[in-house]
Parts: structure tokens; sequence; C-alpha cells
């Protein structure tokens, strides 16, 4: 199971697979799969380990609670015109969705209106780096982010479009809050869930009592902002949310950089060199459909390639020019290896 939940990690951010033997030379590139399945909560409960709760593999899945709407007992078939029109908008939509596919893979790269990506980044920086749901919710729901981008790009496909509007943003928001709405229903039990909005509630009046009284004491907020009706845990998670969110807040710009990695929706991160040294902005802005950009320091070593595996040069880049490692292990390829 730790292979294969490993394996599963590393497809949904784009890494080819490659088996943890040392003689296997076998191994997939650009991979793409489709993984549906149906559990009832029960059992998702029983059979999910901690682990996997919090090492991304539970929240790399979509989840969505599905219950019966009515007891028919002679449920009528779909209509075959029905079928047969839905089968057509389907092969259609995949027919220009892979447009220039296998011959070209790159052949459909799609941006973000100026509309959808105001909305995205508004979207980004609140609802979606929310704390508020406890823990475990949080946790599940970390990559919500990225999940309503890739849903986005679907819905904008299936209007025939390479361009993600903001009526595709809204219907993938739409998925995503169902998601973490389904999350809460089924991790959360009665007393989490109250204890996450007791925090969520007590760091929102820790803020007023802040911005009314400025600089206190703990014990001050204990006695005088709740009055005492409040636990000290209750007051440490509501600390701990008004901490991360300031560090979020407060994080300073990139300064200019001459090496850039350029995060897409689409397809993998691009490196890219300025000269000279560009700011953000004017990275972000010579890339209009990148979502993110990060700098690249002087000397920072770069992921091995494939090529670089095939080759068997990645064990060779993690003992490094200066032989300080003295034994360490190759992700890439999964052998141990020595610095001689």
């Amino acid at each position: 199971m730790a292979t294969l939940s490993a394996a599963l990690r590393d497809t949904w951010d784009g890494v080819s697979i490659r088996p943890a033997t040392k003689t296997s030379r076998l191994w997939a590139s650009n991979p793409h799969l489709s993984l549906t399945g149906n559990i009832t909560p029960f059992e998702l409960l029983g059979l999910i380990e901690s682990r996997e709760l919090s090492n991304g593999f539970a929240n790399r899945f979509l989840i969505f609670w599905a219950e019966r709407e009515r007891i028919e007992p002679f449920p009528k078939p779909t209509p075959t015109t029905v079928v047969t029109d839905l089968a057509e908008r389907t092969k259609e939509v995949i027919r220009f969705a892979t447009e220039g596919y296998p011959e070209n893979k790159d052949s459909r790269p799609m941006e973000l209106s100026a509309d959808a990506r105001t909305e995205y980044a508004r979207l980004y920086r609140g609802e979606l780096s929310r704390l508020a749901d406890g823990e475990k919710v949080a946790g599940l729901i970390e990559r919500r982010a990225p999940m309503l981008l890739r849903l986005a790009m679907i819905f904008a496909l299936t209007d025939k479009t390479l361009t993600i509007d903001l009526p595709h943003i809204h219907a993938a928001l739409a998925w995503v809050r169902f998601h973490r709405d389904s999350v809460r229903f089924i991790f959360n039990d009665a007393a989490g869930e109250l204890a996450a909005r007791e925090s969520s509630d007590g760091a929102a009046k820790i803020l007023d009592y802040l911005k009314q009284h400025g600089q206190t004491s703990r014990a001050d907020l204990s006695k005088k902002c709740f009055s005492g009706h409040l636990s000290a845990k209750r007051i440490d998670e509501a600390l701990d949310i008004i901490a991360l969110l300031s560090e979020a807040a407060s994080r300073k710009p990139c300064r200019a950089a001459s090496r850039w990695l350029l995060h897409f929706s689409d397809r993998k991160p691009l490196t890219v060199d300025f000269s000279p040294a560009a700011t953000l902005a004017k990275v972000l802005a010579s890339y209009p459909s990148a979502l993110a950009a990060e700098p690249i320091e002087a000397g920072r070593r770069q992921p091995a390639t494939d090529a670089d595996w095939q080759a068997g040069n990645c064990c060779r880049r993690l003992a490094g020019p200066d032989r300080r490692i003295r034994r360490s292990h190759c992700r890439r390829c999964a052998r141990t290896v020595s610095a001689r």
C-alpha cells in the first residue's frame, strides 16, 4: 500500500511513475489516471489510516457525499436519444481537447481570463486558505485550490474554449465547496465541529478585542475578552489560527531575481531566465498563463530529469561535487548511493 500511495501521489503531481526496486528499468512517463471509487462513510473511516490523512494521499482525492433522493421501485431507463446526444457531445469535447496529440503533447495550452485571474486570486487569499474547520478537515481539503483550477479547466474544455473564464471558476467553486462540506460531514463529529467553530469564532473575537484595546496579555484575553467562558485549549487554538493567518499576510514580496520557476495549471513548471533581474510582477506580466512564480536562488540544486534517471546521473547529483553527503537516498530512482 505504501508503494501504491507514493505512486498515486507522484501521478497527481505530474511525476513519472517509477518502481522502488533497484533492478527494474520499467517506468511510465507523463501518466494520466482517472480514479473513481465508491465507499460508505463507515468503511472509509474504518479503513483509512492516520498516516494517509496527513501525508497528502487523502487530500489528492475529491470526496463527495452522495445519497438516494427518492425510492423508485421501477426506474425508467434513460432515452436512447439522450445517451446518443451525450456521447456525441463528449466525443466533440475530447476531439477539441486532444487536437494535435500525441504528436504535440502541449498543443492545447490554456489560460485564465483577466476576470478569472482576479477572482481566483481573491478566493486563494480568502476562502481557499481558511483554517476554520479543524485540523483534520483542513488537512483533507488542503489541495482545494489546485482542485478548483483543474475543475475549471475541464469546464472550459467542455465549452470548447482554451480560456478559463468566470463561469468556469464559479462552477468549479461550487464543486469545491461541496467537497469541503462532504469532508466536514464525514470526518467531523458533532464535538469536532463544535470545537472548530469555537476556535474560529474565538480567533475573530480576539482580533476584534485587539483592535479596540491594543496589546494585551493572555490572562486578560481569558478574563476580559471571553469572561472566562472559553477554555485554555480553545484560546490556544484560536491564537494558532491568528498566528498562521498573520504569517501568511506578512510575507514580503519576492525581490528581483534572474531565474524564476513558473507554475501552470495545465503543464509542468518552467524555469525561465531574465536579464536584467525581474520582479514577481514583471515575471507574471511576461507569462500571463502562469498561476504563480518563485525565484530560484543561485546555487540551488535542480531536480533530476527523466533523462538523468535513464542515464543514472541523478545519484551522482545527490552526492554532489563537494562530496559532503556520505550516504543518501535517491527518490528519483530509489537507489541507495554513497559518495566515494
